[in-house]
């Protein structure tokens, strides 16, 4: 707990706005995937970003920023008030990442090893690096569906 509040102590001004909106974004979109489902929330979060033809490739410095949000999306997901899954942690990390203008996928896996029960997982990418995630991950799972214009992801619906 004593590292915790250190950690928490070290963050910047930019961390804990990131942090804050972070914790009220997941418990919305939760509430959203609830109520419309990926799709239609998707779309709503859609409708609140650029056009996907504005969205660019991003470079290293904006690599290190996503990868930045993706470190504080866990941190909130998992010490905030209200805990998220990997799909709802996705989805906010895509939105954030596309308001920024760098343009990402999200990427659902199953488990290529699955012993006793099925597991899956969403992460998001950007020019195939996993920001939200370790190299773990892509180990672990086996992307089942990258092309994202068939998940409704990208594009113009």
């Amino acid at each position: 707990m004593k590292r915790r509040i250190e950690q928490l102590k070290a963050l910047s001004l930019d961390e804990w706005r990131l942090l804050l909106t972070v914790m009220v974004l997941l418990p919305i979109v939760a509430l959203s995937l609830r109520i419309k489902g990926f799709k239609g929330t998707q779309n709503s979060m859609r409708s609140l970003m650029p056009k996907e033809s504005a969205l660019m490739e991003p470079d290293e410095s904006e690599l290190k920023n996503a990868r930045g949000i993706a470190r504080m999306i866990a941190v909130a997901a998992g010490h905030g008030v209200y805990r998220a899954n990997c799909l709802k942690q996705s989805l906010v990390l895509w939105w954030m990442l596309a308001r920024r203008g760098i343009k990402s996928e999200i990427v659902f896996g199953v488990q290529k090893e699955a012993i006793e029960h099925f597991d899956a997982h969403a992460w998001v990418e950007c020019n195939g690096i996993n920001l939200s995630d370790s190299e773990e991950v892509q180990q672990r799972f086996a992307a089942f569906q990258t092309n994202s214009e068939k998940l409704g992801m990208g594009g113009e619906e």
